[in-house]
C-alpha cells in the first residue's frame, strides 16, 4: 500500500462525492414532472427491494369502492409471497382522490416518497466510489511504471 495511492483515491473520492451531488442537485431542479416521476418509481423500487420486495408488475389498476386508482408497482416479497401495491411519490407531489381513497381503502396499499436529497445523497455515495476507484486505478498504473523503471532515468 502506498500513501499516495491512499491520498489520490480519497481526493478524487471527496471531488467525485462534490461532483455528483451538484450535476444530481442540478439535474433534478430542471427536470420534468414526468422524469420526476421515473425517478420516484425507480427510487420506490430500491427501497422495495431493500426491504425483499421484487417489482412484478407495473401500472395496474385496482378497483376502489367508488373508482379505481392506477398503482406504479405491485410488489411481491420473497420472503413471505405478500404482494404490496406501491405508488411513489417525488418530492412534495401530492395524492389523487383515488390515491386518498386507496390509502383508506386497501390494506396493501404503500405510499412511497424519495425526496431530492435522497437522490443527492445517492448520487454523491456513487461518485465517491467511481472517484476512489479511479484514484485507486490512476495510481496503479502510476506505481506500476515506477516498478519496471519507466520513471527512472536510463544510465
Amino acid at each position: 500500500m502506498s500513501w499516495t495511492s491512499v491520498g489520490v483515491s480519497a481526493a478524487l473520492g471527496a471531488v467525485g462525492n462534490i461532483g455528483a451531488g451538484k450535476a444530481a442537485s442540478s439535474f433534478l431542479s430542471n427536470a420534468s414532472n414526468m422524469t420526476k416521476g421515473t425517478v420516484g418509481e425507480v427510487a420506490a423500487a430500491v427501497k422495495g427491494l431493500a426491504q425483499g420486495r421484487v417489482p412484478v408488475a407495473l401500472q395496474q389498476e385496482v378497483a376502489l369502492s367508488k373508482s379505481y386508482t392506477r398503482v406504479d408497482q405491485v410488489q411481491k416479497s420473497v420472503f413471505t409471497g405478500e404482494r404490496v401495491l406501491v405508488e411513489a411519490k417525488y418530492g412534495k407531489s401530492t395524492l389523487t382522490t383515488p390515491q386518498r381513497r386507496a390509502v383508506r381503502e386497501l390494506d396493501n396499499y404503500q405510499v412511497v416518497r424519495t425526496s431530492p436529497g435522497e437522490v443527492v445523497n445517492a448520487a454523491r455515495v456513487v461518485g465517491s466510489v467511481v472517484g476512489g476507484g479511479v484514484g485507486s486505478a490512476a495510481t496503479a498504473v502510476a506505481l506500476s511504471g515506477e516498478a519496471d523503471g519507466a520513471s527512472s532515468p536510463k544510465k
